[in-house]
């Protein structure tokens, strides 16, 4: 559905006339060739209309996002849904078959290099990664340094601070926090960085690291708002309590976990 048919869609629901509709924010037979000839409308403009009818712009953008969303972007869209059921599941023929997928589309890109570390954690095999796919992370991550505008370098870094030095790391995260305390960091996902911040306070207790940042990671962890994310938090805090050596409120959150069906990932704390 194009822009156009979506708003003679809104209007008829209405039951205005095109006149009506558009009055006081663009030309009316300007506006009839945006919804009869597909000619483009201002985002001002179309942002403007959505709000004086109080058409819901999630749901409006929901109607014509197949329409000006590239192909390539759709895929991979439709792949990173599979990747994050296929971590859960820990299926990794699905995984594989989708970093073939985007090295076919687009070669050994920061989305290939992610899946690829990935796959060699879920084996077992971090230490056989091919030298080349190290030199071209390295390249990603410096590329990338702050990571503060690229959603890609930020799930790249999520997943390969496991074959990173510890220190390394450490700087990554403080420097995505600092970013997020200034509210400008703009990709937002709350689960995405609550599995961040997992992935790092579980690497900070393996290495028997602390620094501020890890007193920050779990700050900003546990003030997270969306109820679905409480296993994250349970999880972190399990990590955050070990690296302080709070041994009862570790065991505790252990049984906690085991009581929730999840004593796989505990058995090795």
């Amino acid at each position: 559905m194009t822009i156009g048919e979506a708003l003679k869609e809104e209007r008829e629901k209405l039951g205005m006339s095109k006149y009506q509709f558009s009055k006081g924010i663009i030309d009316r037979k300007f506006y009839g060739e945006v919804e009869n000839k597909g000619r483009n409308i201002g985002s001002e403009a179309l942002v403007k209309i959505l709000f004086k009818h109080d058409i819901d712009i999630e749901d409006f953008f929901n109607r014509i996002e197949n329409t000006y969303v590239s192909a390539f972007n759709e895929l991979k869209r439709k792949l990173n849904f599979r990747i994050d059921d296929a971590v859960k599941k820990h299926d990794i023929l699905t995984i594989e078959e989708c970093a073939n997928e985007i090295y076919k589309s687009e070669g050994k890109s920061i989305t290939w290099l992610r899946l690829k570390v990935l796959i060699a954690y879920l084996k077992g095999e971090l230490d056989k990664i091919d030298s080349e796919i190290m030199k071209s992370i390295d390249y990603e991550l410096d590329k990338h340094e702050n990571l503060s505008s690229d959603v890609e370098a930020i799930r790249l870094f999520s997943n390969i601070m496991v074959a990173m030095d510890i220190n390394r790391v450490d700087y990554f995260m403080g420097t995505i926090l600092n970013k997020i305390e200034k509210n400008s960091i703009a990709f937002l996902q709350e689960e995405q960085m609550a599995r961040l911040c997992d992935n790092y306070l579980h690497m900070c207790y393996e290495e028997n690291f602390n620094s501020s940042n890890v007193k920050r990671t779990m700050n900003y962890l546990i003030n997270m708002q969306d109820i679905h994310l409480m296993i994250y938090k349970i999880i972190g805090q399990l990590d955050y309590e070990l690296i302080n050596q709070n041994k009862d409120v570790a065991n505790k959150l252990k049984e906690v976990l085991n009581n929730l069906g999840y004593a796989d990932l505990i058995k090795n704390k």
